[in-house]
């Protein structure tokens, strides 16, 4: 900032020492040019409060320079008188007159009629102090208590009449309230009465006023400079550093020094003023929390800080540190060596709510979190084992930890601190990935003292201590294996279903069938089980009574057919006879003889239900060819009828 730093006040050398100066300007406001009333041209009026004849500024007499004068008269606008009207009205000004000040002269126009002795012009001189009232002094008299008469009319004239009075010296460095006064006795007088104008009060320069103003002036910023004696002209030695127009408004241009000088007339006051530079704006959170601290800073050294508020925010004097004090709003002010400061405003903020909602979750899992005020930001400062939604406080679990949450008010990002607790999973399930429906199995977990449950009981069934399952149905069976943090873990097994195999018979073949996509297939009677080499989709029927199939799918699982009842006579055509014929040797080695003279065809199957041998006319059969095993031996007549069905052993 700048700051008036010194006033030094020189005469001009050089300069002539007679050099009039005015304090009062008889062409301005001496000469009432400078407004329509009194108070407009500087001027006070106090007129008489019973007499019609007052004071008025006007151009009715008509002025002697210019447009207007003052006159006496009995109205606004005219210049006549009324003699029958007794009274006393003034009209008065403080001028200041420097100190040293030589060759005091007041000086005026006159014209008028009025009465010598009784209806006359008065002049006074006076301290400010001595304050006129109506109608005094009353006529004849010319006693004001206080003021000294100067002049008094004892003439008329009907033009201007140049007056000229010196002042004493002793008004030099004081100020003289100058007072006209007319005075009227109704006694008699010639109207008009007076006029008077172009009033001036000069004197020769002694040692001038100091310039006034006020500092400190910064760069950029202005201050008015002042003199108690008008009229003067400004100049800045060093416009660069400080500009000065012709009215004393001084603006800094840049830091320095610069020699402002009043001169007037041949008088001048000169003052050293000081531009001082601006800080830089202020640099920093204009926000703090609190209870915590805040660094503000300026990039212009030398400085320092003050707070308008303490009890809100206080401001270490040199290092800028703001601590929060109460929630509220503080200025803080820096300001340099010479005055010159800039201000930020810094707000005060309430820390956030304590942070509520879960304080444990599991990996893979997740939890919501709140604080207020609402519309904050959330940070995890460990992501790598919690991850969090900056704006919803959602919490994800990602591995085993104690996690540490931050969350940053709205309002200037004051936090607030909790921790949660990851809590790690048990270890994975060791199970069958695939199993059959209607099985039985055990899963297992290396973490002891979870507890099982099943997701899919229409599929699946388990032992919630053993982790025991019975497998109910086809599809994929969720098994689950929890903690008591609730932590958990999963496993899908997926159940094949049971195949469902559905016995038929082919009455032309004399076989038992099934669908043909199994892999494996195996025959049973219900009595005499399993029907040796019967392992195709289809057998032969040996024996009246019931029996079965049990298959293998290509997922591997197995499951019986239900019963089927076959009977020897379900073979097409008419059987003769369903005993008797011979078969022999049974077992055979080589060959095979039927003995009956009825048989005229022989086949020998397998069991599947393949014709192996066929022979006609013939009883007798080699078999000498086949594998060891378990055959069907079927006898037909010429007619085509079956007469006999037994099974076959070669060896």
């Amino acid at each position: 900032m700048k700051k008036l730093q010194a006033l030094v006040v020189a005469c001009g050398i050089g300069i002539s020492a007679h050099a009039q100066i005015y304090g009062l300007n008889p062409a301005t406001d001496g000469g009432f040019e400078t407004g329509t009333d009194f108070p407009s041209n500087n001027w006070s009026v106090i007129n008489s409060t019973t007499s019609v004849n007052k004071w008025y500024i006007n151009n009715a007499a008509p002025a002697y320079a210019g447009a207007q004068c003052a006159v006496i008269s009995n109205s606004a606008s005219g210049y006549a008188y009324t003699i029958s009207s007794s009274g006393a009205s003034h009209f008065l000004r403080d001028i200041a007159v420097p100190p040293g000040a030589t060759s005091i002269n007041l000086s005026f126009y006159w014209k008028g009629q009025g009465e010598p002795g009784g209806d006359r012009l008065l002049v006074y001189t006076a301290p400010t102090s001595v304050v006129p009232t109506s109608n005094v002094p009353a006529s004849p008299s010319t006693a004001l208590g206080g003021a000294t008469l100067v002049w008094t009319q004892t003439t008329t004239s009907a033009s201007f009449v140049p007056v000229t009075l010196p002042l004493p010296a002793t008004l030099a460095g004081t100020t003289v309230r100058l007072i006209f006064t007319w005075q009227s006795n109704a006694s008699g007088g010639t109207s008009p009465a007076v006029a008077v104008d172009n009033i001036g009060l000069s004197y020769e320069c002694g040692t001038p006023a100091a310039i006034t103003g006020n500092g400190p002036l910064c760069q950029g910023g202005t201050i008015a400079l002042g003199n108690i004696f008008a009229g003067g002209t400004w100049n800045s030695a060093t416009p660069a550093v400080a500009t000065i127009t012709p009215g004393g408004l001084l603006t800094g241009a840049a830091a320095g020094t610069s020699t402002i000088t009043y001169t007037i007339g041949s008088c001048q006051s000169t003052a050293v003023v000081t531009v001082s530079p601006l800080p830089a704006a202020i640099t920093g959170r204009d926000t703090v929390c609190l209870g915590s601290n805040t660094a503000l800073a300026n990039s212009v050294i030398g400085g320092t800080w003050s707070s308008s508020y303490p009890a809100i925010a206080s401001v270490l004097p040199t290092s800028g540190i703001v601590s929060g004090e109460a929630v509220g709003i503080s200025h803080i002010t820096y300001t340099m060596p010479g005055g010159c400061s800039t201000t930020d405003t810094v707000f005060v903020v309430n820390n956030p709510g304590p942070i509520t909602g879960p304080t444990q979750l599991c990996p893979n899992t997740t939890i919501v979190v709140a604080c207020s005020p609402a519309g904050g930001r959330w940070t995890s400062l460990n992501p790598g084992s919690a991850s969090i939604n900056s704006t919803s406080g959602a919490v994800t679990g990602i591995a085993a930890d104690t996690v540490r949450l931050q969350y940053a008010s709205p309002f200037g990002g004051c936090r607030r601190y909790t921790t949660i607790t990851v809590n790690p999973l048990p270890a994975a399930i060791v199970a069958r990935n695939i199993i059959c429906a209607l099985k039985t199995d055990t899963a297992f977990d290396a973490t002891s003292g979870g507890i099982w449950t099943s997701l899919s009981p229409a599929l699946l069934s388990i032992n919630s201590s053993t982790g025991q399952f019975n497998t109910l149905a086809g599809g994929n069976a969720v098994i689950k294996y929890t903690l008591a943090t609730s932590c958990a873990v999963t496993k899908t097994i997926s159940v094949n279903p049971q195949p469902s195999p559905v016995v038929a018979f082919n009455a032309g073949t004399n076989t038992m069938y099934t669908d043909t996509f199994y892999v494996s297939y195996q025959w049973y009677h219900s009595v005499f089980g399993e029907v040796p080499g019967a392992n195709t989709f289809q057998t032969a029927g040996l024996y009246t009574g019931s029996y079965y199939v049990v298959v293998t799918d290509t997922l591997g699982c197995t499951a019986a057919s239900s019963l089927f009842a076959y009977n020897t006579s379900m073979a097409v055509g008419n059987t003769a006879h369903t005993t008797g014929y011979e078969v022999y040797p049974n077992p055979a080695k080589n060959e095979v003889i039927v003995p009956s003279k009825d048989v005229a065809n022989i086949t020998i199957s397998a069991m599947d239900g393949r014709v192996l041998i066929e022979k006609q006319n013939t009883g007798k059969v080699d078999v000498s060819a086949l594998p060891t095993g378990l055959y069907m031996i079927t006898l037909y007549d010429s007619h085509g009828t079956r007469l006999s069905a037994t099974r076959l052993t070669v060896e």
